[in-house]
């Protein structure tokens, strides 16, 4: 029997981009991964049990904004793997 495998590297987070609004309005928030990163997962909180929202690009558009809100964010590779810590936005 042959196994093969492929060693990938986990993504990280290389930067963040918060957004400031006057108001109320929609607020873009925007992070950088490494090479390895094909999607961002943003998170309401910083732990285990946060909701999330998945995206394909690196932003992510909240609409009808009215107050602070705080999000992390974290990066997953064409494999799925997670990075190993969410970055604040």
């Amino acid at each position: 029997n042959i196994i093969s495998y492929e060693l990938v590297n986990v993504p990280q987070v290389l930067a963040v981009t918060g957004a400031s609004i006057c108001n109320t309005g929609n607020a873009t928030i925007t992070a950088q991964g490494s090479i390895e990163a094909v999607a961002y997962r943003w998170y309401d909180s910083q732990l285990n049990d946060a909701t999330y929202i998945q995206t394909v690009t690196n932003s992510l558009t909240v609409e009808n904004v009215s107050e602070s809100k705080t999000y992390y964010v974290s990066t997953l590779n064409k494999n799925g793997c997670e990075s190993l810590t969410r970055t604040l936005v």
